[in-house]
């Protein structure tokens, strides 16, 4: 994920010199790494040390998952290395598998320090990346670069970006993308044997523990959606799907163990990995459930509890192309939707939306390039930047929330010479983003995640997420309305607040919010506007598994 943003020119002659290091034996493609060019390719030791000291952290940042402020200085022994994220990327989570690789294989010699620098406002504030670094299981030591004071310095013009320090604090060099491993961890090892004698393996003292939440209550659910008489929840911070009596509130059931996994079957040895959308078919005998980290699209049979997977290998795909729904690759599904007994998948992590036709066993790309954008056009050659949910309106338009570029957006699916087009948000751009209502390219938001048709009010219901408000949509004057929330909060009544809410799903008059930050599903009285909090019970008959 790249950015135009103007602060990025500073510290460019320290990062000229640390990318071309790593340039100069490696290539890039698409945002993946080869994995040939930095190996050696004589018999010859090769240095592998750096020469340009690398820039202090500056003072007073906030820090997480550390007791106090790390530097580079105190590190000096360690071979070090900078991940620049931003937690609304998925790239940037998906880079932290090869992260993880990297510090399982070489625990005393490399320090991983991750410096989140967020795109949106809302990234940048600590608060909102402590639940970020918590809901992705992060435990490497994090900067809030809130400021772009650190991403300046190196002159970073991209997330995710690495950077390499050897143990004399020297620049060794940087690499950007996804699908790095096999370049990074020959330089990681050639460092650890050339420093062999000087490195400390003194470890770092262990991340602050973070007190585990009680059994009996959600974590950062991501997802709501309601048949005739339950209510279904992607509990998705405990890797499960629970079954709720809409009416009484009763936990009915819990399909996953809390364990991330891939397993298929019934009872407590099912598991999902960060579950995300979910929809009911059309006869109420199925839920299917897109299995975020996974990569698949699962299906419970709702009258056995028997869980299977409908698409996708658990393998993420790269590259987008029709295929069998046993050999599908798919990539960070997120939100579902039904129309005429074919399931849409929003496929952020292919910044595109897919079909997954049961009839024909097959799943393909339906709208986008798979080039991330902010472009409309016919639905082949629209760009889109990570969709997530996903709302067919009465007439069969598609409407869905395009996180990255802050837009809801429309596509006409049931149209051999379909395009999209956008409702609420600046056309054409990524980087324009905001809380401001009013109509068309006017409105600004802060990467929406969910949409829901109303079909009474024959309007949109929005969850602007990290303004942390619910917005109305008039699809007619393309009129947007804040209706619900002021800023991150937790409160009931006819002023609520939400707190980076994930999830929609609209019943009659009643919407449910699956308030992810807040770790709580809030019922909203659409006539009113008034809120509560569903209050579950017999939740302790389904413990986690640790």
């Amino acid at each position: 994920m790249s950015t135009t943003n103007s602060r990025i020119s500073r510290g460019l002659v320290i990062a000229t010199l640390a990318f071309a290091l790593v340039a100069a034996a490696c290539s890039t493609s698409g945002g993946e790494s080869t994995t040939t060019s930095l190996l050696p390719t004589t018999t010859e030791p090769v240095d592998y040390a750096g020469k340009e000291p690398a820039p202090e952290f500056p003072p007073d940042l906030d820090w997480i998952n550390v007791d106090e402020p790390l530097t580079l200085e105190s590190l000096k022994g360690k071979i070090v290395l900078l991940d620049f994220w931003s937690y609304g990327c998925l790239t940037c989570i998906e880079a932290f598998k090869d992260i993880d690789r990297l510090q399982e294989e070489f625990p005393e010699e490399l320090v991983v320090i991750t410096v989140h620098a967020g795109k949106f406002t809302n990234e940048r504030e600590t608060a909102n990346i402590v639940a970020a670094v918590e809901r992705n299981r992060i435990s490497y030591p994090v900067v809030n670069d809130n400021e772009y004071t650190i991403w300046s310095s190196w002159g970073i013009q991209e997330w995710p970006s690495l950077i390499l320090i050897d143990p004399a604090g020297n620049i060794v060099g940087g690499q950007t993308g996804t699908g790095f491993y096999d370049v990074v961890q020959p330089v990681v090892a050639g460092l650890a044997a050339q420093f062999a004698e000087s490195i400390d393996r003194t470890p770092l003292p262990p991340a602050p523990e973070v007190p585990p939440r009680p059994d009996a209550s959600l974590a950062f659910p991501g997802s709501v959606a309601v048949s005739a008489s339950d209510l279904f929840i992607a509990d998705s911070g405990n890797n499960r799907v629970l079954r709720v009596d809409k009416t009484t509130g009763e936990v009915l059931a819990a399909y996953g163990t809390g364990i991330a996994g891939l397993i298929n079957g019934s009872g407590g040895e099912v598991q999902f990995d960060g579950p995300q959308g979910l929809v009911v078919s059309n006869d109420g005998s199925t839920l299917y459930v897109a299995d975020t980290n996974n990569h698949v699209i699962r299906a419970i049979d709702l009258a056995s509890g028997e869980v299977s997977t409908l698409a996708g290998t658990g393998e993420i795909g790269t590259t987008p192309a029709i295929a069998l729904l046993d050999e599908v690759r798919l990539s960070y599904p997120w939100g579902l939707a039904l129309r005429d007994g074919v399931l849409y998948v929003a496929m952020a992590g292919m910044d595109q939306i897919w079909i997954v036709d049961q009839t024909q066993n097959i799943a393909l790309p339906a709208v986008g390039t798979s080039q991330q954008g902010n472009i409309n056009g016919p639905l082949s050659q629209a760009q889109l930047a990570q969709p997530t949910g996903l709302a067919f309106s009465p007439d069969g338009l598609l409407y869905f929330a395009d996180a990255q570029s802050s837009a809801i957006r429309w596509a006409d699916t049931g149209n051999d010479a379909g395009r999209t087009g956008t409702v609420a948000g600046p056309p054409n751009d990524l980087q324009d983003y905001g809380d401001i209502d009013g109509i068309g390219g006017e409105v600004h938001l802060q990467h929406p995640t969910a949409v829901v048709w109303d079909i009474v009010a024959g309007q949109l219901i929005i969850a602007d997420s990290y303004n942390s408000k619910l917005k109305t949509i008039n699809v007619e004057t393309f009129l947007t309305t804040t209706w619900i929330g002021d800023g991150a909060g937790f409160e009931d009544g006819e002023g609520a607040t939400f707190w980076e809410p994930g999830g929609l799903a609209i019943d009659g008059r009643v919407l449910y919010v699956a308030d992810t930050n807040n770790h709580a599903i809030r019922i909203v009285d659409i006539e009113s506007g008034e809120v509560s909090t569903l209050v579950l019970t017999g939740l302790e008959k389904f413990p986690i598994t640790s």
